[in-house]
């Protein structure tokens, strides 16, 4: 791959084996031995006016390949195999990995949660604890990883994380496959069932209420499984975006670095996507494989109605499990690495304290590299920028297919499919297209701060489009009293579904089958109807002698035939809102992923080289514990202090019916905007506390540019292995005096011209 820059730097030569006549042999050239003229110093790629030797400058580029290990899984090492030890083959699997990751945990997690809490009875808050485990592991595992994971085998992490990543899956969709068949009990019948006359006991408990024969549900025990499940998925993923971004950041230039993340970043994205979009398939059918849900009454339209949530995972599981097979064969580094670590340093931030890491790996030197990274204003400021993004990220990825599915009255189905639609193009688009902006522009750190302070500002703006909101359906017992039609719009009761027109029919409020009167009005089950009669037109379910719905059957519905009163099901309203909603929130995902991959490419450039991975570890601690932790579980608060109408289950509460769309547009919309309103200000202020060193900063470390050039000092000894080595550890030192030592650094504009 060719450079994009050209870094003085010094000429490493490395002690070649010898041939049997005791020649050192260099791999790029040999010498007049092996030369047709016959000029021993006449090298491939190397002027000798220009040795370092002599005085001269050496192009990077112009160096050796450095040799790197083989590719392939131990002792096992294949000749095509050699071929894939290439960064552009590392993308590709890696691209593939981070996409497997993102379409289990937000993709398919995201669309189950819904479906999760009518099947096993838990709330949005638990469902958003649910989301949160991942990052939870996540977090206790970032450290350990990316401080031993950054000094070992980095694929070998990689390799073997993504196939827990698999195994998290597995474990996720258990629940299914243990628990007994799926059964919706009086998912017909419930119509008013009023005392027989003669039963001089006038007892109908035993008949319709569900609690009266059966022992208290332990299906919301479940959810265990599923904190075990997405536990292991955090287990997996955390070395995917630590040890997998550095280990293809120190393989490629670090003017494509951006760009190659960026393509990396964009699977990412491109995985939720796929997930919602198969996720939504999988829902439309029935979680029973083999039982006809017609035969319980049961279709998608019903609120009981639980689709196929677990397929998806025993998909990602054995995707994951593939994938870790080519991570393993990559060897620890790929040829050109070293060549590029001489071209990073000089955009590190400056700091006051001297850099002491990396000498003795152990925990004081974790403690002192966490005491340096502390200390790094703009590197925390953009962790806490992070954060800020990730409660929205989090929050929209986990509940925006409820969002839309309560608001604006789409099955779950339908509404993960809208989500991935939007989220396909514009997510994935906005990842690569600002890799591409920093490497087009050539970006450097503070161009890259400004271009995501713009960014974050105008999310904030765009937050507003929560406010788009659409009006409750009329609910009797809900929103206005039995036997009053809507006119002028819904106003809470409360709960109060227990009327004179349902007082003898002895309804239980465990049977949540909403019904649509034809009076428009939605009716909480046909038996608080007041509903007598059931009978069924082709596919639609329909009930008469309704004592509670204020309509009267007239002439013409005696004639035709139509003597129904209700018929299953929400009523249906249009909402004109949702079609300029769903282009609003495109432009979200737009702005939201715009900022990720500038915003990953400016921690790289500010932090010291041989601290990257544990650098990107702190930022995910931060950014999980201040953002993607709490995000979904404030979400899911939000959600569940908007809701109007709760399951009653016999042991307590389930999960939501009904919700306010009012206050739940407004409490999302709060949230959005101000984490939005925290990630403008946190890049803002990582923008003006940022400084990069300069040429005279360079001079008073005691680095002269004749130093840098040559920092042997011009010796000109040749021909032995010792004087290999001493320019050997020469030029390493320099390295790490350029990159890591930069301890006080100045903003210098001959130095950085950003766009």
């Amino acid at each position: 791959m060719a450079d994009d820059g050209v870094v003085l730097a010094r000429y490493t030569p490395k002690v070649q084996p010898q041939t049997d006549n005791g020649v050192s042999l260099d791999s790029n050239a040999r010498t007049s031995g092996h030369h047709s003229n016959g000029n021993a110093n006449h090298v491939k790629g190397h002027d000798p006016e220009k040795s370092p030797r002599n005085g001269g400058d050496v192009r990077i580029e112009d160096a050796p390949e450095e040799e790197s290990d083989p590719c392939g899984w131990g002792p096992f090492t294949f000749s095509w195999c050699q071929r894939l030890r290439d960064p552009r083959w590392f993308v590709v699997v890696i691209t593939l990995c981070g996409a497997c990751q993102g379409m289990a945990i937000n993709g398919f997690v995201n669309t189950a949660i819904s479906t999760l809490e009518r099947r096993f009875e838990i709330s949005s808050t638990e469902s958003g604890l649910i989301a949160s485990c991942y990052d939870i592991m996540f977090v206790l595992l970032v450290i350990p990883i990316s401080y031993f994971g950054g000094r070992g085998h980095k694929p070998r992490y990689l390799g073997i994380g993504i196939l827990v990543l698999g195994l998290g899956s597995f474990v996720f969709s258990l629940p299914h496959f243990i628990t007994a068949e799926y059964v919706v009990e009086n998912a017909k019948e419930t119509v008013c069932m009023r005392p027989d006359p003669d039963d001089p006991s006038g007892n109908f408990s035993s008949i319709t209420d569900p609690c009266a024969s059966s022992l208290p549900s332990t299906l919301s025990n479940y959810k265990y499984f599923f904190f075990l499940g997405q536990m292991l998925h955090g287990a997996g993923a955390t070395a995917l975006y630590t040890l997998g971004v550095v280990y293809l950041d120190e393989n490629v230039s670090p003017r494509s670095s951006s760009f190659y993340n960026g393509i990396f970043y964009t699977g990412a994205v491109i995985g939720p996507a796929v997930g919602f979009i198969l996720g939504s398939e999988f829902l439309s059918d029935f979680t029973e494989v083999g039982v006809d849900a017609k035969s319980m009454g049961l279709d998608t339209n019903n609120p009981k109605w639980v689709g196929r949530w677990w397929l998806g995972f025993i998909i990602s599981g054995i995707f994951a499990a593939l994938l870790s097979l080519p991570l393993l064969a990559f060897p620890r580094s790929l040829p050109g690495a070293e060549k590029y670590a001489a071209q990073r340093g000089k955009e590190v931030h400056a700091q006051s304290l001297a850099d002491d890491t990396g000498k003795s790996p152990g925990l004081r030197d974790i403690l002192l590299s966490i005491r340096l990274l502390l200390t790094n204003v703009p590197f925390m400021l953009i962790n806490l920028a992070a954060a800020a993004d990730g409660v929205v990220v989090a929050g929209f990825s986990t509940f925006m297919p409820k969002f839309i599915e309560y608001q604006f009255g789409y099955p779950a189905g339908t509404a993960a499919f809208y989500v991935g639609l939007v989220v396909v193009p514009t997510g994935g688009g906005a990842t690569l297209a600002s890799g591409y902006i920093v490497r087009r522009f050539n970006l450097k750190v503070r161009g890259i701060l400004r271009f995501c302070t713009v960014l974050s500002v105008l999310l904030c703006f765009f937050g507003l489009a929560f406010l788009m909101e659409c009006e409750n359906a009329p609910f009797s017992g809900v929103t206005l009293p039995y036997g009053q039609l809507d006119s002028a719009g819904p106003t809470f009761l409360g709960k109060q579904l227990d009327s004179s027109c349902n007082a003898d029919c002895g309804c239980a409020e465990q049977d949540y089958f909403p019904m649509c009167g034809r009076d428009n009005v939605l009716y909480f089950s046909p038996c608080y109807a007041g509903c007598t009669e059931v009978f069924q037109d082709g596919d639609d379910k329909l009930y008469a002698n309704c004592s509670c719905v204020n309509y009267n059957l007239t002439a013409e519905d005696l004639a035709s035939g139509d003597t129904y009163q209700g018929q299953f099901g929400k009523c249906s309203y249009n909402c004109e809102w949702f079609k300029y909603f769903m282009p609003l929130f495109g432009i979200m995902i737009v702005l939201v992923f715009g900022v990720s991959m500038p915003s990953l490419t400016a921690t790289l450039r500010c932090i010291p080289d041989h601290q990257r991975s544990f650098a990107l570890g702190i930022q995910w601690i931060v950014a999980r514990c201040l953002g993607s932790i709490p995000g979904p579980i404030m979400f899911g608060r939000m959600f569940d202090l908007a809701c109007v109408v709760w399951q009653k289950r016999c042991d307590g509460t389930g999960s939501c019916f009904f919700y306010n769309n009012h206050d739940m547009s407004i409490n999302l919309m709060i949230l959005a905007v101000v984490f939005c309103v925290a990630a403008a200000a946190s890049f803002g202020l990582a923008l003006f506390f940022y400084k990069v060193k300069g040429t005279d900063e360079l001079a008073d470390a005691g680095m002269s540019m004749e130093s840098i050039v040559d920092p042997s000092g011009g010796s000109n000894k040749a021909g032995d292995a010792s004087n290999h080595d001493n320019q050997k550890n020469n030029s390493q030192a320099w390295m790490s005096s350029a990159s890591s030592e930069s301890g006080r650094c100045y903003d210098n504009q001959a130095m950085e011209h950003d766009s």
